[in-house]
C-alpha cells in the first residue's frame, strides 16, 4: 500500500490482502460516503474506501489535522523515537531525490 500523500510504500502490519489495510509507520482511513461528498457517496450500496497516510506526512501537516489527539501527533511520535529525522527534512530529501510528492 501507498501513502496517500507522498506515494511512499508502506509495508502492512498483518501481512497484506485484499480488504485489510493495517500500516506499519501511517494511519488508515475508510469511509462508508459522506453527505457532502460530490466523488463518493453510495448511500444504499455496502462499499467502503481506504486510504493510507504515512506517518511523518501527518506529522509535517499536523495544522490540518482534526480531533482531541491532534495535540498529541507530534510529541507522541518524537517520543516514541520513528522519525530519523524532522519530517520536513524527510520531504526536503525526497525532493532532492526527485522522488513524487504529491
Amino acid at each position: 500500500m501507498e501513502c496517500f500523500v507522498c506515494g511512499k510504500a508502506l509495508e502492512s502490519v498483518d501481512g497484506g490482502g485484499t480488504d485489510t489495510v493495517y500500516p506499519y509507520d501511517g494511519l488508515a482511513f475508510d469511509t462508508h460516503g459522506h453527505y457532502g461528498s460530490g466523488v463518493f457517496d453510495p448511500v444504499t450500496r455496502p462499499v467502503v474506501l481506504k486510504i493510507v497516510v504515512c506517518d511523518p506526512c501527518v506529522v509535517q501537516r499536523r495544522d490540518r489535522v482534526y480531533g482531541s489527539g491532534a495535540a498529541e501527533l507530534q510529541a507522541e511520535y518524537w517520543t516514541a523515537g520513528k522519525l530519523e529525522a524532522r519530517p520536513e527534512d524527510i520531504i526536503r530529501d525526497m525532493d532532492a531525490a526527485g522522488e513524487k510528492l504529491f
